[in-house]
């Protein structure tokens, strides 16, 4: 399969969507490039919850020059206290050391970082973002078996034939979740509920009475009940997320799309939620929920759902159809890694499609050789990272947000089984020691890939 890649078209506009926009406009500024998004940009701007952009995930945005326009909107921490329900110290642990890593842990408002990225893309002549255009299908062929041709509906056209079809060298699936794409190539994959759910709820610093004027910013208060989590959602530390997860959700009211909309809309019924076990907690997590009882308004239920493992993330005929981020791994919510991840996916499939010269990333030929072959070493180098991200979640991340019964629970069952390897288990000495996940070392693998290729 031999040809230039000079059209891609990219569905969704989300962080996944803009990412890969920038990315290959960067490497690639020859390339023309379209995004289509069924939602209005109005739409997007709603969109309310903060993300930790972690090591790995800011070296990327460093490179696309986005780092520096959001750096001081950012609430940055290097260290995470652990409380008990007495508010003594058990453990301070470190996130992320700028000396160690080359950076520190950053969190911002999603918004902030979507419309950062968003201004960037604008400026770029190549890149073109349609909103309300909705992928309505995806032909099987195209007439020169070069490219694919799709159609898509416009939302906002008053006209009787809204519908047009485009062709383009790639169409790649970014569109989250629920992916139209991935229902293309895997019709009957749905998203899996883990058993875990995930509470989140934003409320003003100011408005809790902390033990003292220094309370930790990053910490987490192990009570006796459950766990509650919280730091700033930006630079200001004015507001911050208190989070807290549930095992104990039934199923229903979170794969029954009718009644996950009852519920999320719902505040007082999540806030009870929330407080349950309220008259078990300390005195600071009390304050904090009769907080959350103030403003119950801004509270979110998020299941952390998953992705079966595929077996390939793009149609196998050809490679011209292929998804990434949630639309192809779901990554739990309680990692800190989506954003992060979604960034490494689409860093590592540029430089794969466009080459990778030996001295540096930047691009130098646009290449279309060997699609497949790239596609499937891109998606095995992927899936065993997620793999791996996920097995330390489970094991090691989530443990710490349990109540203490159950933590006790779990560290008795770690004991008897083994774990993936390399993974450090929660407690363990060598736990704190991130490096596998915050330096993986993306353009040297490709690099030295392609290398081994002739490439």
């Amino acid at each position: 399969m031999v040809g230039a890649i000079n059209e891609i078209a990219i569905i969704g506009a989300g962080l996944g969507g803009t990412a890969l926009a920038l990315c290959l406009s960067s490497l690639s500024p020859e390339c023309k490039i379209s995004i289509y998004e069924s939602r209005s940009s109005s739409a997007l701007a709603m969109i309310s919850s903060g993300v930790i952009l972690t090591p790995n995930g800011l070296a990327i945005l460093d490179k696309l020059g986005i780092l520096r326009l959001i750096n001081d909107k950012c609430y940055t921490s290097t260290y995470r206290c652990f409380k008990n329900r007495d508010d003594k110290t058990v453990k301070k642990a470190p996130t992320a050391l700028q000396e160690q890593y080359g950076y520190s842990n950053h969190r911002l408002w999603r918004r902030l970082l979507l419309d950062t990225m968003l201004m960037t893309l604008e400026q770029r002549k190549n890149v073109s973002i349609l909103y309300e255009q909705r992928l309505a299908k995806i032909h099987t062929t195209s007439p020169d078996c070069r490219g694919v041709l799709f159609d898509i509906e416009d939302l906002k056209s008053r006209n009787q034939q809204p519908m047009r079809t485009i062709r383009a060298d790639l169409l790649i699936g970014a569109d989250g979740l629920y992916s139209t794409v991935r229902q293309y190539i895997y019709p009957k994959i749905e998203p899996e509920y883990t058993g875990t759910t995930g509470l989140i709820a934003h409320i003003p610093r100011a408005s809790v009475a902390w033990p003292y004027e220094d309370y930790e910013r990053n910490a987490t208060i192990q009570d006796v009940p459950a766990a509650l989590f919280f730091l700033p959602e930006d630079a200001n530390e004015e507001i911050i997320m208190v989070g807290r997860q549930f095992t104990d959700i039934p199923h229903s009211y979170v794969t029954d799309r009718i009644k996950f909309e009852k519920l999320q809309n719902d505040k007082k019924a999540l806030c009870d939620l929330f407080c349950h076990g309220y008259d078990e907690f300390g005195a600071t997590s009390k304050k904090i929920l009769d907080s959350i009882k103030q403003h119950q308004d801004q509270i979110f239920m998020w299941p952390f759902m998953k992705i079966p493992n595929l077996p390939t993330w793009y149609r196998e005929t050809d490679g011209r159809v292929l998804i990434l981020g949630d639309a192809a791994h779901a990554i739990p919510p309680s990692s800190g890694q989506g954003v992060n991840q979604v960034l490494e996916d689409v860093w590592m499939l540029t430089l794969l499609l466009f080459g990778c010269s030996k001295e540096t990333s930047e691009v130098p030929v646009l290449i279309c050789e060997d699609l497949l072959v790239k596609l499937r070493f891109w998606q095995e180098r992927r899936q065993a990272r997620i793999d791996k991200i996920c097995d330390w979640t489970a094991n090691v991340q989530n443990v710490g947000r349990m109540s203490q019964a159950r933590r006790e629970v779990v560290k008795n069952l770690q004991g008897r089984k083994q774990t993936t390897a390399s993974i450090p288990k929660a407690g363990s000495s060598k736990a704190d020691d991130m490096t596998w996940l915050y330096s993986p070392y993306i353009e040297d693998e490709v690099r030295h890939w392609l290398e081994s290729r002739g490439q």
